[in-house]
């Protein structure tokens, strides 16, 4: 079969994604499409740039000791002052699971969410646990939700 026009060759569906798109949803999309980029658009859809697939590879290539290195020295000691003996940081191609105490409930959240932040992290599982609710009855964290 002969293509005559690009019509012949695209996507039926436009595929695109919003500045601040989670990684994750950005890949989960290249698959679910089998795309290999996806433009990336502001609020009045103008495109403002491509994110290939090869630019999320390259997001995720850091080894596993790299990404818990750089959680327990930046994230657990430098930036929440903790002692990285009081929690347990085990990453597996990228999949970080926490486990330990720390002293607030609300805290959990925040470890929570800076360790999402590293670069490398794909996902953070929770297994952390607290010592005191500092949260108000029946109000729930960001990571309850």
């Amino acid at each position: 079969m002969r293509h005559r026009s690009v019509a012949d060759l695209m996507t039926p569906t436009a595929v695109s994604v919003q500045r601040g798109t989670p990684f994750k949803e950005i890949a989960r999309l290249l698959k679910e499409f089998d795309i290999s980029a996806v433009p990336v658009v502001d609020a009045a859809g103008r495109l403002i740039g491509i994110l290939s697939r090869s630019d999320l590879i390259q997001r995720f290539l850091r080894r596993d000791h790299a990404i818990q290195g750089e959680i327990l020295e930046e994230v657990v000691t430098q930036t929440l002052g903790l002692n990285p003996s009081s929690l347990s940081v085990e990453v597996t191609d990228g999949l970080v699971t926490l486990s330990g105490r720390v002293s607030r409930r609300s805290l959990v959240a925040i470890v929570l969410r800076l360790c999402q932040s590293v670069d490398g992290v794909v996902d953070v599982v929770n297994r952390l646990d607290y010592a005191q609710d500092d949260v108000s009855a029946g109000a729930r964290t960001p990571t309850e939700r």
